[in-house]
């Protein structure tokens, strides 16, 4: 019978405390009898760790250059492993066969009449402003140099990547287009309009990781797997995956000496006002958590918020100040237990 009315009295008071606020919930620490009271002082922050979680190295879309290839080659040679940081005007690929041969002879070819022409329509140019030809031999000059200028442009900007040709070996070698990564794409022969390479642009390779919608909002950097390496966020993208979304950081440095396509872990920081907590001085009440803070002969149980673990500590958000506050650090349970009502 004892045993009964105990268990309602204790399901009474959960109840109480279920429709009360919890900064009401006070106890004297006389309660306590000669139970050991130790506190330490809360310790007020401004950024914290999140839970580590999976990060790629990755580039940014369509910041690429791509080197496509206006002819078919029976060879193609790569002059550096795939991933290889180059600077600009680096030799990089070779591309050998007749055809090759046949598509630099049509491009000197169309260099040549293109240079003729444009000659001949900067002379008569003049001639026609002083009306000394015929407005029909004007059209037809000014309709030859347009048609081979059109001719030239199509192959001229595929060879300002050329940095040479053998004509014994039947070999043009390409030169790098700006300063990054190559990428090669695997191919069993190289066709026309086929994608030789890529380049990316070193300021484009960043780290991507996703981030739950709620808490981007107080995202403000991370570190990586090597302590050292810490990174501003550059951008989070605005259209979500679901309940999350994919974070952008600045561009790689030094100290972040990681591969393209490589995974590792990232830690997010946020910023946000917060404290640190021991966690022994943590308990649980009826689904929320709370801690005991000490003020002259009182013990108040606090409702906090767990936002990240880190080693010894809680890392906490509370509607109630807790600046300068000591939390109780022992005998944490002998004073839920009390504020239960469970007995002394």
């Amino acid at each position: 019978m004892k045993g009964f009315v105990k268990s309602i009295f204790i399901a009474t008071s959960l109840l109480v405390i279920t429709s009360t606020s919890a900064e009401q919930f006070s106890l004297d620490v006389k309660d306590l009898n000669n139970l050991a009271l130790q506190t330490k002082r809360v310790e007020q922050i401004n950024e914290y760790a999140g839970r580590p979680t999976l990060g790629e190295v990755s580039e940014l879309p369509g910041q690429a250059y791509t080197v496509r290839s206006p002819l078919t080659a029976q060879q193609v040679q790569f002059l550096h492993p795939v991933g290889t940081k180059l600077n600009i005007g680096v030799d990089f690929v070779e591309l050998s066969g007749p055809e090759v041969h046949h598509y630099y002879s049509q491009y000197q070819v169309k260099k040549s009449l293109f240079e003729l022409t444009q000659q001949q329509y900067e002379k008569n140019r003049k001639l026609f402003a002083q009306s000394a030809i015929s407005q029909q031999a004007w059209l037809d000059i000014t309709h030859a140099y347009f048609a081979a200028k059109l001719e030239y442009d199509e192959v001229q900007h595929f060879f300002e990547l050329v940095a040479r040709f053998n004509d014994e070996t039947e070999t043009l070698t390409l030169k790098t287009p700006i300063k990054g990564v190559v990428q090669y794409t695997r191919f069993e022969s190289l066709t026309e309009g086929s994608v030789i390479a890529r380049v990316t642009p070193l300021e484009s390779i960043r780290l991507s990781f996703n981030i739950t919608n709620k808490e981007a909002k107080n995202l403000a950097y991370l570190s990586a797997s090597n302590s050292q390496c810490k990174l501003n966020i550059s951008s989070i993208e605005l259209v979500a995956a679901g309940l999350s979304s994919k974070v952008w950081s600045d561009p790689l440095h030094a100290e972040c000496p990681y591969n393209l396509g490589q995974n590792l872990s990232v830690t997010p920081f946020y910023t946000q006002h917060a404290y640190l907590v021991p966690k022994q001085s943590v308990f649980s009440m009826n689904g929320a958590q709370f801690v005991f803070v000490k003020s002259g002969n009182q013990l108040t149980a606090v409702k906090v918020t767990l936002v990240s673990s880190a080693a010894e500590n809680y890392t906490v958000t509370s509607q109630e100040s807790l600046i300068n506050s000591h939390l109780l650090i022992s005998s944490v349970s002998a004073a839920q237990g009390i504020l239960l009502g469970l007995g002394e």
